[in-house]
């Protein structure tokens, strides 16, 4: 997803149906259940990436996509 340039949010990683036990303890440890991640990619290449985490599941409104994604576009220019 990140290399295409496309966002991802995601309202409870535990939710996923495909995401493996592993990779749930991982977000577990670092106690993130939710995410939006705003890749950067510049001539076709990923360069950085911007994620904004939350401790418990949350649906993430098109308003704080739209600003993660926003703030990932200013970081990148200055």
């Amino acid at each position: 997803t990140y290399r295409a340039g496309r966002t991802a949010a995601e309202a409870d990683v535990d939710a996923h149906p495909t995401r493996a036990a592993a990779e749930k303890a991982a977000f577990a440890a670092i106690n993130i259940r939710a995410h939006v991640g705003v890749p950067l990619v510049k001539n076709g290449a990923f360069v950085a990436g911007l994620a904004v985490h939350a401790d418990r599941p949350r649906a993430w409104t098109p308003t704080e996509v739209a600003v993660t994604e926003d703030t990932a576009e200013r970081t990148w220019a200055a």
